[in-house]
């Protein structure tokens, strides 16, 4: 509740005082400023503000990009896992490439494998799982190396 009291020509309304221009003095050179901020000091607060405000929030949208970047790795990375179990599953590895895709459960994602046979020792295998997907305008990739060997 605001209250104002009416003394002469000046009003007082809650710690804001309106003179009256006629009774206004003139200021002499070794008299204080009134308190307050000047006009500039205002505007250059503003700006100040208003660039840390923008720092702030562009810190967010990093954030963001890094969160989803972590998210479709980790994605990636649990499909090429399912890959190997499904190689896993097979009786015999043959050396060679593939390629597929993950179906409606992971739509833009697909995966190639390369399986090479070791020169040093029969039946072990280096098998490759490198899955990719799309994010904003670039093809990203995650590479799985495993050694394997051959079941009998």
């Amino acid at each position: 509740m605001m209250t104002a009291h009416r003394t002469g020509c000046r009003f007082s309304v809650v710690g804001f005082r309106l003179a009256n221009p006629e009774n206004r003095k003139p200021r002499t050179e070794n008299q204080p400023r009134p308190d307050g901020f000047t006009l500039v000091e205002v505007l250059l607060a503003i700006v100040i503000l208003t660039t840390g405000l923008i720092l702030v929030f562009e810190g967010f949208g990093v954030g963001v990009r890094a969160a989803s970047l972590a998210e479709k790795e980790t994605t990636a990375c649990l499909l090429a896992q399912r890959v190997i179990a499904d190689l896993e599953m097979q009786e015999t590895l043959t050396a060679g490439t593939d390629q597929g895709e993950f179906e409606e459960d992971y739509p833009g994602y697909r995966y190639e494998t390369e399986i090479t046979e070791s020169a040093e020792v029969s039946g072990l295998y280096e098998v490759r799982i490198m899955v990719f997907w799309v994010q904003g305008d670039q093809e990203r990739e995650i590479t799985v190396t495993k050694l394997m060997t051959q079941v009998y």
